[in-house]
């Protein structure tokens, strides 16, 4: 058992996956094979190491509802853009795991937001919503880059804020209540949610390809409508809770 794989199979509780023809989640031999090009000393491994379970937990904290876990892509990208010149890896690496740890406590089920899935952050959803919003260019849409995380954090505090005044859009949700947010205008039940995800993943029509290493972003794909188009095609239910707005 290689060095990912014992912390992927100790600490993951579920390795479901959108890949077709993969029947587990995360290639872990793959990645650790090209990890190697990039964490060439044993403090780079234990410092990323110490951020896949820091990942790993956080996220199964705060989403334990979550279904499909291709981090392969994620987990990638994390490295390769924290092992720029400019960076001190294992300073950028703590840097991040702390960023996405806010992030993730801050839409997860114990906050005010009370979102069930990580999907729309690990398959690039909330990426494809900032590219299109603010139209950058090519060198500013790394998915899981700083701008983007940072975006999305203080996306997050103005969704607090905008939930703590009972918004139209974002009103708060019963106390005690045991339903999460829904802010889109199609139901997204456990078995709704994968129908939809494994139809779009079976054509790769997802923003991020979690399982692919190469994969290349298309920002001028609208992958939002995409999936807001598949569900009705799938004949996924309206949405009727208060605050469904976003397709």
């Amino acid at each position: 058992m290689n060095r990912l794989e014992k912390i992927l199979s100790e600490n993951l509780k579920g390795r479901e996956t959108l890949c077709p023809g993969r029947e587990t989640a995360i290639n872990s031999e793959f990645l650790e094979t090209k990890l190697k090009s990039l964490l060439q000393s044993e403090g780079d491994w234990r410092a990323f190491e110490d951020f896949l379970l820091g990942f790993i937990l956080t996220l199964q904290e705060n989403f334990p509802g979550n279904l499909f876990y291709d981090l392969d892509y994620f987990l990638w990208s994390i490295v390769r853009t924290s092992k720029e010149e400019e960076f001190v890896f294992q300073n950028e690496l703590q840097k991040k795991k702390d960023l996405i740890q806010k992030i993730f406590t801050t839409f997860g089920i114990h906050s005010k937001i009370k979102f069930q899935y990580a999907h729309d952050f690990l398959y690039g959803y909330d990426w494809c919503k900032w590219v299109r919003e603010k139209q950058l260019g090519e060198k500013d849409i790394t998915p899981f880059g700083y701008p983007f995380l940072l975006y999305i954090l203080g996306r997050g505090k103005d969704m607090l804020q905008l939930v703590e005044s009972d918004s139209l859009e974002y009103p708060s949700l019963e106390a005690n209540s045991k339903s999460f947010r829904n802010p889109f205008l199609f139901q997204r039940s456990p078995s709704q949610e994968a129908l939809v995800m494994r139809s779009l993943a079976s054509e790769g029509k997802l923003p991020v390809l979690g399982w692919d290493l190469d994969f290349t972003p298309a920002p001028e794909v609208d992958f939002l409508k995409i999936r807001f188009e598949r569900a009705q095609d799938l004949g996924i239910s309206e949405n009727r809770d208060k605050g469904a707005h976003k397709i």
